[in-house]
């Protein structure tokens, strides 16, 4: 064997510590194997454990962060991914130890994370960032400097509601709905102002840059859940690759599009797996792409969750 394919097999493999075992981890846990970093997973929760154990072997499962730590050196840890949900981050913050290393939150963000983790080595997991229309958009950001208004349209969720209210349904999708508007001006340090309409069961609100405003919508529709960017002269689909809304082959290149989407995150390699491909390169080689950069919490707390 030749002293590079020695080299490269000893390569040292980055250390991932997740908190957080609930159903979002799966995605983070398939995407972080597949760019080969050994996985530590916090999660009180014995079946949740031993599910996602199941799933993905290889990973080593922990009650608690305190378990952990009696095993593991704390200034091993190269990436540390919080996935809690919003209402107990707060009481588990008082739980977990300064951590000096590269760090994902989940969205969305509350004014405990920004407090815990400010830094410009946190980050929020805005994966939607990765996709097709996201590369595209954080490429040619100009072009899309003229975007007047975005609606984010969701199915009902009926009995399947996971969360306390409608209201907190659609604030979920409050990030996704930014995610445009973020990968072009984040670094003009927006703001953002919004409500939620009893009336019409949907969030309506401003986004600010400079002397600029662009409305944004999150609402319950019967149709095909999207994002629509709309610009002066078209309307374009961002969970579909930017096509244009009520053009020619449309419906069918939506289909194309979910199938393309589905067998990408089910084989590690959707938009979660580009994003943790871009963490990887910044920990091993300092390289901070701009789609990575423009998820830096200084630019991104304006995404703030139950202000």
């Amino acid at each position: 064997m030749s002293f590079f394919n020695q080299s490269f097999n000893k390569e040292k493999q980055l250390k991932h510590l997740i908190i957080g075992g609930g159903y979002v981890a799966e995605f983070h846990i398939r995407a972080s194997i597949c760019n080969k970093f050994e996985i530590f997973l916090i999660e009180p929760d014995l079946l949740k454990r031993e599910y996602l154990n199941y799933l993905f072997p290889e990973i080593n499962t922990f009650e608690n962060i305190q378990n952990f730590f009696k095993l593991f050196n704390k200034e091993k840890i190269d990436l540390l991914s919080i996935l809690l949900p919003p209402n107990i981050r707060h009481k588990a913050y008082e739980t977990i130890p300064k951590i000096d290393c590269i760090t994902i939150i989940e969205k969305p963000l509350t004014k405990f994370c920004i407090k815990k983790f400010k830094n410009e080595q946190t980050f929020l997991g805005l994966n939607l960032s990765y996709n097709f229309a996201g590369k595209y958009i954080i490429n040619n950001s100009r072009k899309f400097e003229n975007i007047t208004s975005i609606k984010t349209w969701r199915p009902s969720p009926g009995n399947l509601l996971r969360q306390n209210s409608i209201k907190d349904y659609l604030l979920d999708f409050l990030p996704h709905t930014l995610t445009p508007l973020n990968l072009i001006f984040s670094h003009l340090q927006p703001t953002i102002k919004y409500e939620y309409s009893n009336y019409d069961s949907a969030v309506y609100g401003k986004f600010y840059i400079n002397k600029k405003e662009i409305s944004f919508e999150i609402c319950i529709s019967s149709g095909k859940p999207d994002t629509i960017i709309k610009l002066r002269n078209s309307n374009l689909s961002f969970d579909n690759s930017l096509i244009e809304i009520d053009k020619t082959f449309t419906p069918l290149r939506n289909l194309f599009n979910q199938i393309y989407s589905i067998i990408g995150s089910r084989s590690g390699y959707g938009t979660m797996y580009y994003m943790y491909k871009d963490f990887k390169n910044y920990i091993k080689y300092n390289y901070c792409s701009p789609t990575l950069d423009s998820l830096k919490i200084y630019k991104t707390k304006y995404i703030i969750f139950n202000k």
